[in-house]
């Protein structure tokens, strides 16, 4: 059984993904432990009620999985690095693969059309920027020790930020493309506790293509 469990709800209430995780694996071959991904599709006019596992294809833990924050889609990233990153649709069914990477995090744009996915923490930053409806790579880029990650309210901007007191020195922010472009680059900022988008509200801004 899961010792513990992470909750995920689609844009639309009626799918949800479960991480589950068990701290200590007995036999020994993980020192973090393991992890396991589900998909639950409630009761809805396009279907019955289904639980089952979500079919990955590579040995490893899951690193990261976010829904697309307009359809009925997700993104797991998994496996030992370097990662692989998959595309799902609503079924649980592999869509499209980004390829491997030294990836262990997803991040969509509001309007589900862009994606980042990065290597942060333990990695290097390393990211990619994908249109994710044209199925096409858009650029690269790197954001060492970033903590901060999230794109504008309009999708079309990235923001990167090192904060404190995650890490107490080179704090900066870093402002980007939706493609990964470098437009703006401050380094050298004492103390830079907090870096946020201001927020805007759903629809105030049209989906624009890459």
């Amino acid at each position: 059984g899961a010792e513990e469990a992470k909750l995920m709800w689609a844009h639309d209430g009626y799918a949800l993904l479960v991480l589950t995780t068990v701290l200590v694996d007995a036999s020994n071959r993980n020192y973090y432990g393991t992890n396991r991904l589900f998909l639950v599709r409630v009761p809805s006019p396009a279907g019955p009620a289904e639980v089952g596992p979500v079919p990955l294809d590579r040995e490893g833990p899951v690193h990261d999985v976010a829904w697309s924050p307009s359809t009925k889609e997700f993104v797991a990233v998994y496996g030992v690095m370097p990662a692989k990153a998959c595309l799902f649709n609503y079924k649980g069914e592999p869509a499209f693969s980004y390829g491997s990477g030294r990836f262990n995090t997803v991040v969509w744009a509001p309007h589900g059309r862009f994606l980042c996915l990065g290597g942060f923490g333990n990695l290097a930053g390393h990211m990619q920027f994908w249109d994710k409806a044209m199925q096409v790579k858009l650029g690269e880029a790197i954001a060492p020790c970033a903590m901060y990650r999230a794109f504008s309210p309009c999708s079309r901007f990235f923001l990167s930020a090192v904060t404190f007191p995650g890490l107490r020195v080179d704090n900066e922010l870093t402002l980007w493309s939706y493609d990964g472009t470098l437009l703006y680059h401050e380094e050298g900022i004492s103390e830079l506790y907090q870096c946020e988008w201001q927020p805007a509200r759903r629809g105030a801004w049209p989906d624009r293509t890459a």
